[in-house]
């Protein structure tokens, strides 16, 4: 049995703009959402250019995308039902491949999971309500790649509680070193074979870690050895574990 993923238009514009605005608000540690947003968005971007209130940001952009919310709302809900016809074509052998390569089973609780259509182009996820935003601008493609890697960390966290019962959910969120593990793993993982035959694509990760080098190591090349190198998936999640918790300070 696998979950059923199912596609609507996101139906909490309020919620929506609450965490983009949260993306928005640089601490200046970390990825600057900021300029993500002022890509996607150009009109929006030239608002935000000289501001350094965060106030104002948060109003700015709550007016800007409570408008454009409403105004593209049935394109949103011509979105969700285009984007699951297309996922439903292979989903099922995806959600398969997905439980072989991480030797686990979809839990009897995991009936259905949500993808909200969504003005926002960073899509986090959710992990009790197994739900994830899906961005409205994306090819059916980039959908899929989207999807796959929302669905990796529903699944590698019950994993993870298998191979870890003294676990502590908190730490499954930014910006505890499990979250950041949990974010770097997804190109060694859906780039196993069984996935690729179903559908082929680059996995994605955030590009901090694409360029981040350990004693002189790529780390995704890192992670890729120790994935390639296992005898099993817990193995390979004990020892990447170990690996992210020596080099914590650079990670």
């Amino acid at each position: 049995m696998v979950p059923k993923l199912t596609f609507e238009a996101i139906d909490n514009p309020e919620g929506m703009i609450r965490l983009m605005n949260n993306f928005l608000i640089y601490s200046g540690k970390g990825f600057d959402w900021s300029k993500i947003y002022a890509k996607e968005y150009p009109d929006f971007g030239k608002l935000i250019k000289k501001l350094d209130n965060s106030e104002d940001l948060r109003k700015i952009s709550s007016s800007f995308f409570k408008e454009l919310y409403y105004y593209q709302l049935s394109n949103l809900k011509k979105i969700a039902k285009s984007f699951q016809l297309n996922w439903d074509k292979d989903g099922s052998k995806l959600l398969l491949a997905l439980s072989k390569v991480v030797e686990k089973e979809w839990t009897e609780d995991c009936k259905e999971m949500k993808a909200w259509i969504s003005l926002n182009p960073i899509c986090p996820r959710f992990l009790e309500q197994r739900a994830f935003d899906v961005y409205w601008k994306l090819s059916n493609n980039e959908m899929k790649e989207t999807c796959l890697h929302e669905i990796l960390h529903f699944i590698w966290f019950e994993k993870w509680k298998e191979v870890f019962p003294n676990y502590n959910e908190r730490e499954f969120e930014s910006p505890h070193l499990i979250w950041k593990l949990s974010e770097i793993v997804p190109f060694a993982v859906l780039g196993d074979k069984r996935v690729q035959k179903v559908f082929k694509h680059i996995p994605s990760v955030y590009p901090e870690w694409t360029s981040k080098k350990i004693e002189g190591k790529l780390l995704l090349e890192c992670i890729q050895e120790i994935y390639d190198q296992r005898n099993s998936f817990e193995e390979f999640l004990i020892k990447s574990w170990e690996f992210v918790q020596r080099h914590s300070s650079e990670i």
